[in-house]
């Protein structure tokens, strides 16, 4: 592992708890991706797929996440998106992301809850890139009382994310609601 961040989420994937079956074989294909890979698997570059550091930004009294409308593949899915060398951590990507792109700062961060998804999906050739894997490691932050999201993002309640988004984001709104009432 050449990457000093690799063995510091390996170390978080092995404590991770998967939810269901689906999400159980993501963490087991995301190890053994960390086991076998050749090239940087936090690196875009590395042709046959990598890590991609995701977060589900939660409503601080509601079942509610933030979702955004992907342009490029045409549906809402939670804010998140590639791990640059500049990050200390793929954790910090993620809140990395959740800045960039739902306009939140550190300060409107009510608490940290670390992993709670794991899922691995492919990405269709574009331009110069094969076909790929993304192996998302997805944070949970849940929001200050008096954050908003920015623009081109919404907070969408727990129970439409389950009844009308894609089984993975789905499944992070049967994680939010939970959260809420566990």
């Amino acid at each position: 592992m050449p990457d000093s961040r690799l063995q510091d989420i390996t170390d978080q994937l092995h404590q991770h708890t998967p939810l269901d079956t689906t999400e159980a074989v993501h963490l087991a294909a995301t190890l053994h991706f960390f086991e076998t890979c050749r090239g940087n698997s936090l690196s875009r570059d590395t042709p046959e797929g990598h890590m991609t550091a995701s977060c589900v930004a939660i409503h601080p009294s509601q079942p509610w996440m933030v979702i955004l409308w992907h342009k490029k593949i045409g549906r809402w899915v939670q804010p998140g998106g590639h791990v640059e060398d500049s990050d200390a951590s793929v954790a910090d990507a993620s809140l990395r992301e959740l800045c960039e792109e739902t306009g939140a700062s550190v300060t409107d961060i009510q608490r940290f809850l670390g992993i709670i998804d794991i899922d691995v999906h492919p990405i269709p050739a574009h331009k110069n890139q094969p076909e790929h894997l993304h192996y998302d490691v997805r944070f949970g932050f849940v929001m200050s009382e008096n954050w908003e999201p920015g623009e081109d993002t919404q907070w969408m309640p727990a129970a439409d994310v389950i009844a009308n988004l894609d089984p993975p984001t789905a499944r992070l709104g049967r994680k939010v609601l939970a959260f809420r009432m566990g």
